[in-house]
């Protein structure tokens, strides 16, 4: 029978935590009720967007080894984790992430379970600790990929740090709390007003990413072209971006209030 996780078990544990669980009003774009005010009484969702996180799901190898590289260059004992970034000339994402990482508002980083197995998931799924044991890396801190050769991150759950491999560079371990200030911060657009401005905003910038690095494929062969896109609504089009051509889930930080 097999034991170990799946993207899609671990990313939907996840995203069910954040989006209900956490209490921090950050919420998966595809589950968000509507952001717009209908204009009549009792009725609509009144918003206010604080931030924009993009999450990249990654699975981890459990390393229980002395002979791994990462021990025998002293960097980490056993028992740890390790994932694999794709490789620079096979994929241009990690790139593309830098890029939306860099856009002012947005956050963004690859997040891996400390433990590789079900049971694992399903102890930490029905306590609410999935997030509290996993580990976000930001792309910016990895940073541009140096060759076409293979790349790993490797970390060991609670540490503050973790290792990109195989030249060794020491990388901060972002936690939880990296992402539940989120919400609180300065807003990106005021409560009701300049929502669908901003997911317009946002989801041109990620266009522009796209397009540079997609070309002619994005502006003419893509079955769902920028202007068949935008006619469609903003908050859709940023989740289907994001999942696309990113790989990635996007959550909104925002205050959710009844419309008056």
């Amino acid at each position: 029978m097999e034991t170990r996780l799946t993207e899609f078990s671990y990313g939907y544990c996840v995203t069910e935590e954040f989006a209900n669980g956490m209490g921090a009003g950050l919420k998966a774009a595809p589950y968000f009720p509507s952001l717009y005010i209908e204009g009549k009484a009792g009725g609509g969702f009144d918003v206010r967007i604080g931030s924009a996180l993009f999450l990249q799901f990654k699975l981890c190898h459990e390393l229980t080894r002395g002979t791994a590289r990462e021990c025998q260059m002293g960097l980490l004992s056993p028992p740890f984790y390790r994932f694999s970034l794709h490789r620079r000339d096979q994929s241009d994402q990690h790139k593309m992430l830098i890029e939306l990482e860099q856009q002012p508002g947005n956050q963004v980083y690859y997040i891996a379970p400390g433990f590789a197995d079900v049971g694992d998931l399903n102890r930490y799924y029905t306590s609410g600790q999935v997030i509290t044991r996993s580990a976000l890396f930001s792309p910016s801190d990895i940073g541009p990929l140096p060759d076409n050769e293979p790349h790993r991150i490797s970390f060991r759950p609670g540490d503050n740090r973790g290792w990109f491999l195989s030249e060794p560079k020491e990388l901060r371990l972002h936690l939880r709390e990296s992402v539940l200030g989120l919400a609180t911060g300065s807003p990106l657009s005021e409560k009701g007003h300049g929502v669908r401005e901003w997911l317009t905003k946002l989801t041109d910038q990620m266009g522009a990413i796209i397009g540079e690095h997609r070309g002619r494929y994005w502006n003419q062969n893509d079955a769902t072209t920028p202007g068949e896109l935008r006619s469609r609504d903003p908050l859709d089009r940023a989740a289907y971006l994001a999942r696309t051509y990113f790989g990635a889930e996007l959550f909104l930080a925002a205050d959710p209030r009844k419309g008056q």
